[in-house]
């Protein structure tokens, strides 16, 4: 479909900064910090759960960061400042962090359902996958697969039909993450955010019902993700 977003024009520019592959496993601690580009060692445990309100400022650094680094973004960009706004993330969706054992901020993703501002493709029923971002630090290390696993998961416990998400056709490493966990190509969702840029949507189905259908509607995907039916009651996700 063709438009005029630069939103979404950015977004997919950056994606690269959250390709990433392989697995690791552990616990964490308590308030995540963020030293964006810093070393990581190897052994990396995370936990991948609800953003907490002091975490919002680091984690829209990191963002931020990640979509800049590799110059698919550029510093003085408009989106940039969208991209560092993660309290409008939270108030507007769900915001996910990866977190180490020792504290450190790893990465980030947010969900948002149908009807939502942050939500482009999502229809009734449908959650959408939105500015997946890790430390460049981590890259190789399981981060973003994490992260998306737990998203679907977040996704299928509150009901959704069916997770939505756009990617460029250049961003290969992240089409395969994607597909490789379930995704599949749907041309419906194709997307010309501007002139000459063509973006690919992907769709993983999910429950038969949706979330608005079953009754639940915006169980652990609405803003903040931390009361009774929310995120943190469905527990962190050990990766």
């Amino acid at each position: 479909m063709a438009g005029d977003d630069p939103e979404v024009a950015g977004e997919v520019a950056g994606e690269a900064a959250g390709e990433v592959a392989g697995e690791v496993a552990g616990e964490v601690g308590d308030e995540a910090s963020s030293r964006v580009g810093d070393e990581v060692p190897d052994e990396v445990g995370l936990v991948v759960r609800a953003a907490r309100p002091g975490e919002h400022d680091a984690v829209g650094e990191l963002t931020a960061a990640a979509y800049v680094i590799d110059g698919h973004n550029s510093p003085t960009d408009g989106y940039v400042a969208v991209l560092r706004d993660a309290h409008a993330r939270a108030a507007h969706g769900a915001l996910l962090v990866a977190v180490s054992a020792q504290g450190r901020l790893l990465g980030t993703v947010t969900l948002a359902r149908h009807g939502s501002e942050l939500a482009k493709l999502a229809g009734p029923g449908e959650v959408e996958l939105r500015m997946l971002g890790t430390d460049p630090a981590t890259r190789g290390r399981g981060v973003g697969r994490a992260l998306v696993e737990a998203a679907i998961e977040r996704a299928r416990q509150a009901g959704a039909s069916g997770v939505v998400l756009c990617t460029m056709p250049s961003m290969l490493a992240a089409r395969r993450l994607y597909e490789r966990l379930g995704f599949h190509r749907d041309p419906t969702l194709d997307r010309e955010p501007l002139p000459g840029l063509t973006v690919l949507g992907y769709r993983l189905a999910l429950n038969a019902a949706g979330i608005e259908a079953a009754g639940i509607e915006a169980a652990g995907i609405d803003a903040g993700g931390t009361d009774a039916a929310g995120i943190e009651a469905a527990g962190t996700s050990r990766v």
